[in-house]
C-alpha cells in the first residue's frame, strides 16, 4: 500500500524538484543581493513637472492608490450587482434579531450594498493614515533630511502628504459611489434615484475618513510619538 502510494507520488515529487534546481541554477549566475533582470535607473533628471512636494508625495502613493482603486472597483461591484436579488432576504434576517426601526431610512433593495460601502470606507479610512505614514516612514529613514535641506519647507512637505491622503481618499470614496451606483442600476435596470443614493452613500463618508486625516496631522505635527492613537479612531 505503502508502495504505491510513493509511486503515485513520485512524478509530482519529480516535477516539485525542477523550479528548486532551476532556482540553484540562477543563483549561480548572479551576484549577491542583484538579480537576473536588473532594475533600470532612473533618469539623471527629473522632469519639469516634479518640482515641488505635492509631485513627490503623488509620484511615492500612485501605484498603491491605483491598487486600492482596482480593489474599490472589484469589491463595490460585487456588493451592487447582488444587492438587488439579496437585500431582501438580509433585512427580513436582521429584523428578526435588532427590529424594523433601523431599516426605516434606508430603501429595501440598497440594503446590502450599503452595509458594503460602509465596510470599505472602514478600509479607505485605512488607506488614509497608511498615505500619511509615508511622511513618518521618510522621516524614519532620514530622507526627510535630504530633502528639506534644500528649497523646500517643512510645511509644504507636510501639507503634500496630507493633500494626497485627502484627494485619495475623496477619490476612492466616491468612485465607489459611481460604481456601485451604475452597476445597480445596470443590474436591476433601474435607472431612477437609486444612482444617486448609492453615490451620496460613499461621498457622505469623505467626512468621516478626513476626520481621521486631521487627527493624525494634528497628532504628528504636536506630539509625534502618540500619532498611532489615530488608528484607534
Amino acid at each position: 500500500m505503502l508502495m504505491k502510494i510513493f509511486l503515485g507520488s513520485f512524478p509530482l515529487f519529480v516535477i516539485s524538484l525542477f523550479p528548486l534546481i532551476l532556482t540553484y541554477f540562477f543563483s549561480t549566475k548572479r551576484d549577491i543581493g542583484g538579480a537576473i533582470f536588473m532594475g533600470q535607473a532612473g533618469p539623471a533628471e527629473a522632469a519639469p513637472a516634479f518640482k515641488n512636494p505635492f509631485a513627490l508625495a503623488w509620484k511615492t502613493h500612485r501605484g498603491m492608490l491605483i491598487g486600492w482603486a482596482v480593489t474599490v472597483i472589484l469589491y463595490i461591484g460585487a456588493f451592487a450587482a447582488v444587492s438587488p436579488s439579496i437585500s431582501g432576504e438580509i433585512s427580513s434576517l436582521l429584523a428578526e434579531i435588532t427590529g424594523d426601526n433601523w431599516m426605516v431610512e434606508i430603501p429595501l433593495g440598497l440594503l446590502f450594498v450599503s452595509i458594503g460601502i460602509y465596510i470599505m470606507s472602514l478600509f479607505i479610512g485605512l488607506y488614509s493614515l497608511i498615505a500619511l505614514n509615508g511622511l513618518k516612514k521618510e522621516e524614519m529613514d532620514g530622507r526627510n533630511e535630504i530633502i528639506l535641506d534644500k528649497q523646500v519647507n517643512r510645511k509644504s512637505y507636510m501639507m503634500s502628504f496630507t493633500l494626497v491622503g485627502l484627494c485619495g481618499s475623496a477619490l476612492l470614496l466616491t468612485l465607489m459611489g459611481v460604481i456601485g451606483g451604475l452597476i445597480y442600476s445596470a443590474v436591476s435596470w433601474n435607472w431612477g434615484s437609486e444612482f444617486w443614493q448609492i453615490l451620496i452613500m460613499g461621498v457622505i463618508k469623505i467626512s468621516a475618513v478626513w476626520t481621521r486625516i486631521g487627527v493624525f496631522s494634528l497628532l504628528y505635527g504636536f506630539i509625534p510619538k502618540i500619532s498611532a492613537l489615530s488608528w484607534g479612531l
